[in-house]
């Protein structure tokens, strides 16, 4: 099944600011849905200011927060360098028509 890309616009230029991470140090989109916590690794756009995953992993549905970690197992406030960012999953071909559906 395709699953959607996520882009943490500015991430990466304000986890060098911040938290002095380079392009070496290995970042990880941690998304928590249910009783999971799955974290994929992110890597720097061509622009080198965003972090962007291309796969939303699979598993992760409905309402999701997301953190950027240092650590793809400690998600502890030390390791957190960005978020929570809450997003909405929908199962594919489940995604609503309407911005706003009517109820009958």
């Amino acid at each position: 099944a395709d699953r959607s890309s996520v882009t943490f616009s500015g991430a990466f230029k304000q986890a060098q600011q911040m938290f002095k991470v380079t392009k070496d140090t290995p970042i990880y989109a941690v998304f928590f849905s249910g009783l999971l916590k799955l974290p994929v690794q992110v890597r720097i756009t061509s622009g080198n200011s965003d972090y962007k995953i291309d796969k939303i992993p699979a598993g992760v549905a409905g309402q999701v927060y997301v953190v950027l970690s240092k650590s793809s197992t400690d998600f502890s406030d030390e390791n957190v360098i960005a978020g929570p960012a809450i997003i909405e999953v929908y199962p594919k071909g489940m995604i609503p028509s309407e911005a706003k559906p009517k109820c009958h």
